[in-house]
C-alpha cells in the first residue's frame, strides 16, 4: 500500500501523476488488476479510468489478465523520480536557508 504523503507537517492527497507513478511501478513486473487497486488504495472506479488512460498512452500493458508496465512507462517512473529528487533537494535548501 502506498504511503500517505508528506507535505510539512500535513497530509496531502496524491496528484494524479503520483498515483500514476505509484501503478507503474506496481506493475513493473506485471500484477493483476485487484492487487493495483489494493496496494494503489484506489476505488474500482479510480482504478479502470487510470488503466484505460495508461494502457492508451501505452504506459501499461495488459497480458495474460496482468498488467506490466512499458519501456515508456519505464521512462516515465524514471524522469518522475528525477523530479522528485530536484524537488526534495529544493526542500533541502529551502529548510537549511531558514536555519541561517
Amino acid at each position: 500500500m502506498t504511503e500517505p504523503i508528506h507535505d510539512g507537517k500535513l497530509n496531502r492527497k496524491r496528484s494524479r501523476l503520483e498515483t500514476i507513478y505509484t501503478i507503474l511501478t506496481l506493475s513493473r513486473q506485471g500484477i493483476r488488476k485487484t492487487h493495483i487497486m489494493y496496494r494503489a488504495n484506489l476505488s474500482h472506479q479510480q482504478l479502470v479510468k487510470y488503466l484505460e488512460v495508461l494502457t492508451t498512452k501505452h504506459l501499461l500493458a495488459e497480458k495474460d489478465g496482468a498488467f506490466i508496465t512499458t519501456d515508456q512507462g519505464t521512462a516515465f517512473i524514471e524522469k518522475f523520480q528525477e523530479i522528485q529528487n530536484i524537488m526534495d533537494e529544493n526542500k533541502q535548501h529551502a529548510s537549511n536557508s531558514n536555519l541561517a
